[in-house]
């Protein structure tokens, strides 16, 4: 299965092939879709093609076109009732943590330009509840878990497992963990619960590159032990 991916400002967005069409995994920010279009134009693939759109979580990164995607390509959404306020409000939840002191200032900066970063066209309707498992029969299966937010959804498909800001690699990430922690406890409690689902090896981020899952015990070790900071 070969995994498209189209990044824009260190989002990923993945298309995972289905038997026909893909599944599009999370937008960007809202700033970002005509660049998205552009790059899947050069790709050779027709908005139509995208069939599903899988939302991991409900932040402004990841959610910020989501609207006019599934306008544009009459896709279905697939996302966890645990989202479905926020999605109607369309602004993030800014009580949360951050992993380190530099992150925190950065996000601070970052909520001086809240409609810009924090903020996206709001997102009502129906959507296919993950835990219902919908892709079932292309091999592709959801589960909910917490700790980024207090809804995080990871899909996996095959050995490969699409997990938004669950995990983080690269710029920002500290130790695997993303820039903002919901709880603490609970994302190391979600790290285990991945560790121990059967066949994946590969971990595709939001943002980051892909890395192996092997590295999973290390970091989960020392967010046993690590804290993080407040944002409000």
């Amino acid at each position: 299965m070969d995994v498209i991916t189209i990044t824009s400002n260190y989002v990923n967005t993945y298309l995972v092939p289905l038997s026909e069409g893909y599944c599009m995994v999370d937008t960007g920010y809202r700033q970002q879709e005509k660049t998205f279009w552009k790059k899947l134009a050069a790709k050779n693939i027709s908005p139509d093609k995208i069939k599903y759109i899988f939302l991991t979580h409900h932040h402004a990164d990841h959610a910020g076109f989501l609207r006019s995607a599934l306008e544009k390509t009459g896709a279905q959404l697939i996302s966890a009732e645990g989202n479905r306020l926020r999605l109607a409000a369309g602004k993030n939840d800014m009580q949360t943590y951050i992993s380190s002191f530099p992150l925190l200032v950065l996000s601070k900066l970052s909520v001086a330009f809240v409609d810009a970063t924090q903020c996206f066209p709001p997102v009502t309707g129906p959507s296919l509840d993950p835990s219902g498992q919908p892709l079932e029969s292309e091999g592709i299966t959801f589960k909910i878990l917490k700790g980024h937010t207090d809804c995080d959804v990871v899909m996996q498909a095959g050995e490969k497992l699409f997990c938004g800001d669950l995990f983080m690699s690269g710029i920002g990430a500290q130790k695997y963990a993303p820039m903002w922690i919901k709880n603490k406890f609970e994302m190391v409690k979600s790290w285990e619960k991945v560790q121990k689902m059967s066949g994946i090896e590969t971990i595709y981020p939001g943002h980051g590159k892909p890395f192996p899952a092997s590295v999973l015990s290390g970091a989960i070790e020392v967010w046993k032990e690590r804290g993080a900071l407040i944002l409000k």
